[in-house]
């Protein structure tokens, strides 16, 4: 299925409630071309617009740098893996689901902790070059 969804022009896959980096390994092998994943190519298909121009080396040099992957941490054991996460070098973005995973029930967000804390963890990846960004409503949240 992601397959198709990149043939069909996404330019990327959310894995939702990633949890390590074998899961993130596995979407990789799905979704990058060889020798990085097993995603299959047709040089001069719909994938490529139908241009015959594109050399299949093209093709898979192009896809397989501009795929874009996307880890979606929700969970506690996400959060307890991050450091693997995040050292795999296949994740183009990192999505905190900070309000699930801090709340005793899901979507109660009476309860929220504070998720400062885990943001903070975070922000050493920028300085090994990786972008960071972080949108915090700091009216719901305790002191």
């Amino acid at each position: 299925m992601n397959s198709l969804l990149l043939e069909c022009g996404v330019i990327g896959i959310q894995l939702p409630w990633t949890e390590s980096s074998e899961q993130i390994d596995r979407l990789v092998s799905y979704v990058k071309f060889p020798p990085i994943g097993i995603r299959a190519a047709a040089p001069g298909m719909g994938n490529c617009d139908y241009n015959l121009q594109t050399t299949g080396r093209e093709l898979i040099e192009t896809g397989n740098r501009e795929t874009v992957v996307l880890a979606h941490v929700e969970t506690r054991r996400g959060i307890e893996n991050l450091d693997a996460i995040l050292a795999n070098p296949h994740v183009d973005i990192l999505f905190l689901g900070m309000w699930i995973s801090s709340l005793p029930e899901p979507w109660d967000t009476t309860t929220l902790q504070h998720p400062t804390g885990l943001v903070a963890e975070c922000w050493p990846d920028v300085a090994r070059g990786r972008p960071a960004t972080a949108r915090i409503q700091t009216d719901q949240l305790q002191a």
